[in-house]
């Protein structure tokens, strides 16, 4: 999966309308949208694996990585203030703001720690 996938799936959500799911399911926060997909493409890392997005009931979207077998962070982002509820391994959850750059960056070292634990390979 590339950043053109989830660039083709965002835009996919994108498409959805109210009650998308067997008569329920908002639509996403189109502005949310677009700028979330803005700054996944400027600041998360090529070379990481890709998440797989899923919309919510809700409206918002839901990022997950199949990391390592058994290994499956999540991150739930609301789409009108880009914060994400990171939740990684062992009830490793926080709150990151997906606004500023910093919040990529934690985003990213979160990723990296998962990549490189060894006891999870």
């Amino acid at each position: 999966m590339t950043k053109k996938d989830v660039t083709k799936r965002l835009s996919e959500l994108s498409l959805l309308k109210a009650g998308w799911l067997d008569g329920e399911g908002e639509v996403v926060n189109l502005v949310g949208l677009k700028t979330f997909e803005r700054l996944f493409e400027q600041y998360y890392p090529i070379e990481f694996q890709q998440p797989y997005v899923f919309p919510m009931l809700n409206g918002n979207i839901q990022l997950e990585w199949n990391m390592i077998p058994g290994v499956w962070p999540e991150m739930e982002i609301d789409l009108v203030t880009l914060q994400g509820n990171w939740l990684g391994q062992s009830h490793d959850e926080c709150i990151i703001d997906l606004t500023v750059e910093a919040g990529w960056k934690d985003l990213v070292q979160r990723i990296g720690e998962l990549y490189s634990r060894k006891d999870l390979k």
